[in-house]
Order: C-alpha cells, then sequence, then structure tokens
C-alpha cells in the first residue's frame, strides 16, 4: 500500500498506509516512510522535531526521509505530470529528449506524480 499525505488543515498532516500524524511544520520538509525501530542512520520524529538518535532504539518511531524536491523548467506548463522510468507521462517526452527543449531542463528527483505550480515551482504529490 502506497502511503499518502493529508493536510488535516489544523497543523498537522496524517499519513494513511502507516497511520500517523506528525506536525505540519515537519510535514513541509519531511516524508513519513515508515514506523519501525530506528537505526543509527535514520531521521525520526521525536517531541515535535526530525532528529537523528544517537543511541539504539528499541521503541518504534516514525522514520521520516526529506520530502523530494524538483525544479521544473521556466517554460513547462503548470499542471500535474508523472515521472516514471526516466519519462514525463502526460507531457510525452523522456529524460534526453527534456534536456534537448529545455535547456535549464533537471530531472525530478523522485519517481512519482509531480504538480508544476504557476510560480514556477513543483510540488511532489506522492508515487505514481
Amino acid at each position: 500500500m502506497a502511503i499518502e499525505r493529508i493536510d488535516n488543515g489544523d497543523g498537522t498532516t496524517t499519513f494513511t498506509g502507516v497511520s500517523v500524524t506528525i506536525p505540519t511544520s515537519l510535514s513541509e520538509k519531511y516524508d513519513v516512510v515508515e514506523v519501525r525501530r530506528p537505526t543509527m542512520a535514520d531521521t525520526v520524529e521525536a517531541y515535535g522535531e526530525a532528529r537523528k538518535l544517537g543511541w539504539a532504539q528499541q521503541s518504534a518511531y516514525v522514520i521520516l526521509a526529506p520530502r523530494p524536491a524538483w525544479k521544473p523548467p521556466a517554460s513547462l506548463a503548470s499542471g500535474e505530470y508523472e515521472w516514471r522510468d526516466c519519462y514525463m507521462h502526460n507531457g510525452n517526452f523522456s529524460d534526453t529528449f527534456a534536456r534537448k527543449i529545455f535547456r535549464d531542463w533537471i530531472s525530478p528527483s523522485r519517481e512519482g506524480r509531480w504538480r508544476v505550480n504557476e510560480d514556477g515551482t513543483a510540488t511532489y504529490l506522492g508515487e505514481s
């Protein structure tokens, strides 16, 4: 089951698929990837903050990963796109072709659905 984000509108964000809620201030920078006992390299939600624990934990924590980022080319029309297998579905072009037609092309940092906003930013919407 894919993990999906739901903005509760009350300063918290719920992630379905793992049934956890974290502060919106964290969900703006991080995604929940799973709930499990963390390793030393994991970033976890603890006391409303993102922390790296410096000791072994026996308890389960919410494991966080940085939110995907992408700077779309300035001339790419706003709308929703799906990036999968180095191919932009809904735009019908490959990564190789995009480098030829957009001089400022940078591939999205993660496969999935992206929304290109009118202000030139992109928002990761989740897995395809």
